[in-house]
């Protein structure tokens, strides 16, 4: 991949970041992430172009640490990555990877309604757990 096709990549990747962002999250505030560890989790990595995006993007936002974590990449993705993020898990790097659907039994996709139900529930968990620390 050469440098131009890279940015490329990656432009439309965070375009894709931020349309998402703005439907998921919608009014809620950003979680804050400066000086905190922020994990990044994907079902996997195919050409690591999303993700290198991802990691791109929560670095601006200042965190301490960034963990990407994946179940499955290509054994190449492994080294790119363990040297991108400050920890790197991934469950299988196959040598002869493929698709990251062929080491599903369903690899349906979500569907935006799916993920923002998803955020807000992860939103009233977080802000129970708030609440119990603070008692």
């Amino acid at each position: 991949m050469t440098r131009a096709q890279f940015d490329a990549a990656s432009e439309l990747a965070l375009k894709e970041i931020e349309r998402r962002r703005a439907i998921y999250l919608s009014n809620a505030p950003p979680v804050p992430a400066n000086g905190a560890t922020a994990i990044i989790v994907d079902d996997g990595i195919a050409t690591g172009a999303s993700m290198r995006a991802a990691v791109e993007a929560v670095r601006r936002r200042g965190p301490a640490r960034v963990v990407v974590a994946v179940p499955v990449a290509p054994r190449e993705a492994v080294a790119e990555f363990s040297e991108l993020a400050d920890a790197f898990v991934c469950i299988a790097a196959p040598a002869h990877f493929g698709a990251v659907g062929y080491y599903y039994d369903d690899f349906r996709q979500l569907t935006d309604e799916d993920v923002m139900a998803l955020m807000r529930q992860a939103r009233t968990l977080r802000s129970d757990n708030s609440a119990a620390e603070a008692e």
